[in-house]
């Protein structure tokens, strides 16, 4: 086939073609002009994108939120806060409940004495409920706000300085509940009981946004049993509000209410529900925290070594009759060689007995663990000495 010498080279000349000095098919001057071209009209577009942020940012307070139409005040939260809002542990075994005293011994840090003690930055507002602290305006040029102090003495058995596990190893938990944060909003003490439930009304008084806890369902009525209530008021005082913000308001700690259940249903599941309740409070069945928040709550007092004990109850009394001790090997796999060896003299001890007596031996023995109890910790068994 003959070659085309016109096509020859043609995409180097298209790159460069000397002959009409044009680089990728246009001269210099065609390349200045669309250069200037899009210079101009990017350029154009950046200032029209520009000018439009900065005609929105004068319409934008630094300290307030122009736009707050999406936010339903105010959420109402707890801590602990575990996963699925479940609060399980056994009272006499540390390692259940162990990371939810840690979790409240760390929220309430920020409220020890000695991380108050600025007099710039804190000031005393009173140990009974007042009025609205005002502090000027946002846009005011007050600058940076003093924030009322809180003490976590205020919280007496659950503020974690006489007890360190918060009633959780006496089967007496503690919940600590705030008002989540929301700029410039003032809550609204209710200014009628209609809205409010009939046990509840006892706690509405002037200057607090009340707290109730019940139960969540009908089937839980009379197993959460007393539930105590601290702080100021048994709720939020108006002089810790309004919330000015993190630029205004750095140092702010929200005031506190402690709910303790002093004698919950144990060994079963009961769903709680604390609601708060204000003239500008609301309640939504989307959202569960909104004004309101529900926890499962379940108590257990069964401990492993009982549980031996148990076992080696029937055992034993079987073997009253059957001459020896037969079917120990679940018990050693809960207990140790020197518990093992204790249970079989005290089983041995039994066999020369008659049954009466083999059941008051027993009887002792449960009376004995259960009273020591509290004294069975990290897995190590106290054993009651019966022989």
């Amino acid at each position: 086939m003959p070659s085309n010498k016109d096509n020859d080279g043609g995409w180097k000349k298209f790159l460069w073609n000397s002959e009409r000095r044009e680089l990728l098919g246009r001269t210099g001057g065609s390349w200045f002009k669309i250069l200037v071209f899009y210079i101009i009209f990017y350029g154009c577009l950046a200032g029209i994108f520009i000018g439009t942020i900065q005609a929105m940012l004068l319409t934008l307070s630094n300290y307030k939120p122009t736009y707050q139409d999406r936010v339903a005040p105010p959420g109402l939260s707890h801590a602990p806060r575990p996963d699925k809002a479940e609060i399980i542990f056994n009272e006499r075994e540390i390692e259940t409940y162990m990371g939810y005293t840690k979790f409240l011994r760390e929220f309430l840090e920020i409220y020890d004495d000695n991380k108050q003690d600025d007099q710039m930055k804190y000031e005393d507002c009173g140990e009974k409920p007042g009025e609205y602290k005002n502090r000027g305006d946002l846009e005011s040029e007050v600058g940076i706000r003093k924030a009322c102090r809180f003490k976590r003495s205020w919280l007496e058995s659950c503020s974690g300085l006489d007890d360190r596990e918060f009633g959780f190893n006496v089967g007496k938990p503690c919940v600590i509940i705030k008002l989540n944060r929301i700029v410039n909003f003032r809550p609204r003490p209710p200014t009628s009981n209609e809205s409010i439930p009939e046990e509840a009304q006892s706690k509405v008084q002037p200057n607090v946004i009340p707290v109730f806890c019940t139960n969540k369902r009908e089937e839980d009525a009379g197993k959460v049993g007393e539930i105590k209530y601290f702080g100021i008021g048994g709720g939020f005082p108006l002089q810790y509000y309004p919330y000015y913000g993190k630029l205004l308001h750095p140092q702010y700690l929200q005031p506190l209410v402690a709910i303790q259940f002093v004698n919950i249903t144990k060994n079963i599941e009961v769903r709680v529900e604390c609601k708060v309740f204000g003239d500008n409070i609301d309640y939504s069945e989307k959202d569960r925290y909104q004004g309101r928040f529900d926890i499962k709550l379940t108590v257990k007092i069964h401990h492993k070594t009982e549980v031996c004990l148990v076992t080696w109850v029937g055992l034993s009394l079987s073997a009253v009759t059957g001459g020896e001790v037969t079917g120990d090997s679940w018990l050693r796999s809960c207990l140790s060689p020197e518990a093992m060896s204790l249970w079989h003299q005290a089983a041995n001890r039994m066999l020369s007995e008659d049954t009466y007596r083999a059941s008051l031996r027993v009887q002792t023995c449960l009376k004995h663990l259960y009273i020591n109890s509290n004294r069975i910790t990290s897995g190590k068994y106290f054993l009651p000495k019966i022989i």
